[in-house]
């Protein structure tokens, strides 16, 4: 998709709702974000675990971990300027036992109370890089809107390109061991450069201090290179864009 036709779809996006399983899931559209929230888009987020059961990098007692992330989480609401965020209380790591009827619905209350144009979530598949947590959040999204949109008019899906998926199988270990070739990433159809928010992505990153361990291999080198060449090496987010509805 050209730059043009990229910036031109932004420019539409007036009020967005985003959908995680965890706090840090973020951190993979941080630069999409931050750059829509400078353009004046409205942004609604809602997490659906404190992502209690994450490890813990050795800062804080298992018990206190989802405490601490709630912590985490609001620095980084503060760093993104989101205009609302809620986080719900289901269990890290078992999203799967909750019965999606039950989390649709409440997909379905917040898309009715905010009336985003945009919702971005995960895939329903493989959830990135073959997390039950992601993929269960994903498919529910995506099935909420299988038949009605109720007046969403895009749904932009957490991707990666090919090329970034063979180096992540070469350089993350959580990649090599989950990611199942056989349930592949959608394929990525919409590039976002956020080079220029590059400042606000690593102050996200930062912001997760107790994950440090995950963002390590899940995004090698972010700590070890200038954010100037990081961010130039990594300077779009990608998504599989679908169209939903025009209003």
């Amino acid at each position: 998709m050209a730059s043009t036709s990229v910036s031109r779809t932004l420019n539409e996006i007036k009020v967005l709702l985003a959908v995680f399983a965890h706090p840090d899931d973020e951190v993979m559209v941080a630069g999409t974000l931050s750059r829509l929230k400078a353009f004046g888009t409205e942004i609604h987020v809602l997490y659906a675990t404190k992502g209690e059961d994450g490890p813990t990098g050795g800062l804080v007692d298992q018990a206190d971990l989802g405490t601490e992330r709630m912590k985490e989480l609001n620095e980084v609401s503060k760093i993104i300027g989101y205009d609302t965020m809620e986080v719900l209380d289901y269990p890290d790591r078992y999203l799967p036992t909750i019965p999606d009827a039950e989390f649709r619905k409440i997909v379905i209350d917040h898309i009715q109370k905010f009336e985003p144009d945009t919702v971005i979530c995960f895939d329903g598949s493989i959830g990135l890089y073959g997390n039950a947590d992601h993929a269960y959040t994903g498919r529910n999204v995506i099935e909420v809107f299988r038949d009605e949109s109720y007046g969403v008019e895009r749904l932009m899906i957490m991707t990666l390109p090919k090329v970034l998926i063979k180096l992540a199988l070469r350089l993350s270990t959580t990649f090599n061991e989950r990611y199942d070739q056989g349930r592949p990433l959608p394929p990525a159809n919409f590039a976002v450069r956020i080079s220029g928010f590059a400042r606000q992505k690593r102050a996200v990153m930062k912001a997760h201090r107790t994950q440090w361990q995950v963002l390590n291999d899940v995004m090698p080198f972010w700590d070890k290179m200038p954010p100037e060449i990081y961010h130039q090496l990594f300077a779009n987010e990608y998504f599989t864009l679908v169209a939903l509805s025009t209003r």
